[in-house]
């Protein structure tokens, strides 16, 4: 139970400081611009945090679920992003929009 929420807190953490972190606004705002399917991810909560979680569990910090590393990987990619998105509503609830 430990590893899992270190790695849905490792994952959330990482998704929100690069969707909604201040040091990664310009960053953010030139894909936009250049590459906007990437500069949508970028500030997308619910799709940065799918494939965090997707790298993360390919780093190995995902507890393998299967013999099929692609199923345990869109698995992790699944639970991170739902923790994400849950995380990012709860905080936007209570006005904490940017880091």
């Amino acid at each position: 139970m430990l590893k899992l929420l270190t790695f849905l807190l490792a994952a959330h953490g990482a998704t929100y400081i690069v969707t909604l972190g201040g040091i990664f606004r310009p960053a953010r705002e030139w894909l936009k611009s250049h590459a906007s399917w990437l500069g949508s991810m970028l500030c997308c909560p619910m799709c940065f945090g799918f494939w965090s979680g997707v790298a993360f569990a390919l780093a190995g910090f995902w507890s393998r679920q299967t013999h099929v590393l692609a199923l345990d990987a869109f698995a992790a990619g699944c639970a991170s992003s739902a923790f994400t998105w849950t995380v990012h509503v709860v905080l936007r609830r209570l006005g904490e929009d940017e880091l």
